[in-house]
């Protein structure tokens, strides 16, 4: 079997491993992205005559704070669930594809030396003279 019909024939298979692949390198590109941005509190980037005073600013009341907590956390717990589900879900069918590849590997490799255990065997008992292959054929077939 080819490795072309192979994936030709898992398409779903290998699609979400693909995927899977895609979100967690889009996650780390976007990580190594978002430390290498220079933050806009250093005042050297602004030069030397910026302010970095703070002037009067409201505070937020304890509910608004708490607010927006809870709905930045429902915002940023949703695609990780997402994402361990679908990893989950990639990682259980890679692992049933391996264990199905495996399984029939064994048995590819076990009929195999089974044929050529027989055919070598087979050969040896049809060199014996006769009498010596009529013992051996009732010997083997007790």
């Amino acid at each position: 079997m080819s490795v072309v019909s192979y994936l030709l024939e898992h398409k779903v298979t290998v699609l979400k491993i693909v995927l899977a692949l895609a979100v967690i390198s889009g996650a780390a590109i976007f990580t190594r992205v978002g430390n290498s941005i220079p933050s806009s509190e250093n005042p050297q980037i602004l030069g030397d005559e910026a302010q970095t005073s703070v002037t009067s600013t409201p505070t937020p009341s304890a509910d608004l704070i708490t607010e927006t907590k809870k709905n930045l956390t429902a915002f940023l717990d949703a695609p990780i669930s997402k994402a361990k589900d679908l990893t989950n879900n990639v990682l259980g069918e890679t692992t049933r594809l391996l264990q199905s590849t495996a399984s029939k590997s064994a048995e590819t490799v076990t009929q195999t030396i089974i044929q050529t255990t027989v055919e070598a065997i087979v050969k040896q008992i049809d060199k014996l003279p006769e009498k010596e292959r009529v013992e051996v054929k009732q010997y083997i077939c007790k």
